[in-house]
């Protein structure tokens, strides 16, 4: 059964490399935890993973003044960064 997701779920770096094998080749798991019995989880291509992660972990670090990031203000960053437009 899934179980809900923990601070150390952002752990990255070597242990995404151990767990290469549970991802398809050129792939990367995502997921949500937008359901109540656990997570939804997909893949997408690494060539968009890669870039995905990059802005998602520097505008963590940039926009958390100790009290967290919303997801909303993410998700309009990287709309803004990826495709090249103004969404703000």
């Amino acid at each position: 059964m899934p179980t809900k997701s923990t601070s150390t779920d952002w752990i990255v770096g070597e242990a995404i490399m151990k767990n290469d094998e549970i991802h398809p080749p050129g792939r990367r798991r995502l997921r949500s935890a937008v359901r109540d019995d656990g997570y939804e989880v997909w893949t997408i291509d690494i060539k968009q993973y890669e870039p995905l992660r990059k802005l998602i972990l520097e505008n963590v670090k940039e926009l958390d003044k100790g009290d967290g990031v919303f997801l909303q203000d993410l998700i309009m960053i990287a709309e803004d960064e990826l495709t090249g437009t103004q969404c703000s």
